[in-house]
């Protein structure tokens, strides 16, 4: 390879990287973020009773305060909340990363192709991508979840959906950027086709944008995913774990047992802040590198 072919994608997701990890911000939401992933791979190993069933003798002790035994006390319905709170970490996370891969993946492919070809195609492209942004997101995935019915795949469509056209408009912007570059000019005289540098030029060195946006994008999809399920369209089962829902079965009896309302909200404002404070650290690793 010449050296007019190499990109600058390696070089500079090394320097992202330390730039990133003397920025307290990154630093500080990339821990609570590997926490949060901790807690929700090992999930089943962490929990200390089931988080679909009552514990023994619950029923009778429903609403329970805090004890040694439950640290969180327990629900309604005589299950253990912490149990329930570790098994949510686990569904609430598992479907917002996902959405938002789907999403990625989906936009980065739509934003290149429209950035690379110009002319009608990325007008056309535009116009959608402008069209799906004029919508509220929680309200166009509310939509989707509504149209295709319940479920962790519709929930996983519905919210990636939303997130496609922030991802298509930044890759498409990049990628137009980057084509008057040098080296992409070179790769076109050495015969590398329109294709070839989009996939080995232009989309790596586009990746540390995406995975920015990426990590901001998780902070609302969370939030996002929780609504759902608190209006009752969510992926859960009602007997599953999942924050959303919980939610939705503590405000029945919010007046009387407030607690049961402050742990979900606590897991999703911490959630969503570590996100954002990780992605706002990369991102300003990114603009200094």
């Amino acid at each position: 390879m010449t050296p007019e072919l190499i990109s600058p994608a390696v070089a500079r997701r090394t320097g992202v990287l330390h730039t990133a990890l003397r920025t307290p911000g990154a630093v500080v939401g990339g821990a609570v973020v590997v926490l949060l992933l901790l807690v929700a791979v090992a999930g089943p190993l962490l929990v200390p009773h089931s988080p679909t069933e009552p514990v023994p003798g619950g029923l009778a002790a429903a609403f329970a305060p805090p004890s040694l035994d439950h640290p969180l006390g327990l629900d309604g319905q005589g299950r253990d909340v912490l149990s329930r709170m570790i098994a949510g970490t686990r569904l609430t996370l598992a479907v917002g990363i996902s959405a938002v891969l789907v999403g990625a993946l989906i936009g980065t492919l739509v934003g290149a192709v429209a950035g690379s070809v110009g002319g009608v195609v990325d007008n056309a492209t535009m116009r959608v991508v402008d069209l799906l942004l004029a919508f509220p997101s929680l309200l166009l995935a509310l939509g989707i979840v509504a149209a295709f019915g319940q479920g962790r795949t519709q929930v996983v469509i519905a919210v990636g959906v939303t997130t496609v056209p922030v991802f298509a408009r930044l890759v498409r912007s990049e990628v137009q950027r980057q084509t008057g570059l040098d080296y992409v000019s070179a790769a076109r005289m050495y015969g590398s086709g329109r294709g070839r540098i989009l996939l080995r030029h232009l989309i790596p060195n586009s990746a540390h944008l995406i995975v920015v946006q990426a990590t901001l994008m998780l902070s609302t999809t969370v939030i996002e995913v929780a609504a759902l399920g608190y209006l009752g369209l969510g992926p859960a089962d009602p007997r599953e774990a999942e924050w959303g829902s919980m939610l939705t079965e503590a405000t029945l009896t919010m007046r009387t047992e407030p607690q049961l309302l402050v742990w979900p909200s606590i897991a999703l404002v911490i959630t969503a802040v570590a996100f954002n404070v990780l992605g706002d650290g990369l991102r300003h690793a990114v603009e200094e590198d």
